[in-house]
């Protein structure tokens, strides 16, 4: 029974990733995305642009990572990437802790893998964190083009920070470039 107890809790802390309100809007003047729809987008737009993809991947550890890779936001919270409210280092370390916490709650094994990929993804130095990580980049970046804005329009960005973003994607991969400046 202790294990059906600690499934269903993982299950229902899995949830609070669907409470977590990103800046992009699903539609013109719509609602915030939630986080889980974000991952949700993002996992299966990986898996369209793999096959793609300029290097070799291992598309079911791709799609895993894509599925973790906010999930430390269901404590943090999403930080816009071109924040100037928070540092990088600040939200690195909530991000860290939260992913402790998380891990904690969840079967072992279940734990060890998520956290393992979490951590690959932050690095970003396999195939498979990169497509993630240009993915992640690219959707926000597409959703303002569909819905004609999102509620970043209104803060305090950092520029310099997205510039080099911007040329990082573009440098990364000639797929992404082509994408971003679609």
């Amino acid at each position: 029974m202790k294990n059906t107890k600690q499934l269903i809790s993982t299950i229902e802390l899995l949830n609070g990733l669907k409470q977590i309100d990103r800046l992009s809007i699903i539609q013109e003047k719509g609602r915030r995305e939630s986080d889980a729809e974000h991952s949700w987008h993002l996992v299966i737009t990986l898996w369209l642009l793999s096959e793609h993809y300029e290097k070799k991947i291992d598309l079911e550890k791709a799609i895993k990572m894509g599925l973790v890779h906010d999930l430390p936001e269901i404590i943090s919270g999403d930080v816009y990437a071109h924040s100037t409210e928070i540092t990088k280092k600040q939200k690195k370390e909530n991000e860290e802790k939260a992913m402790k916490k998380i891990a904690k709650q969840m079967p072992e094994k279940f734990a060890r893998e998520v956290k393992q990929l979490w951590e690959e993804y932050e690095e970003g130095k396999t195939e498979e964190a990169k497509l993630v990580w240009l993915t992640d980049k690219l959707m926000p970046r597409l959703m303002r083009k569909f819905t004609k804005g999102d509620h970043a329009e209104k803060m305090k960005k950092d520029l310099k920070h997205k510039s080099e973003e911007d040329k990082k994607i573009r440098e990364m991969s000639q797929l992404f470039r082509k994408l971003l400046d679609y």
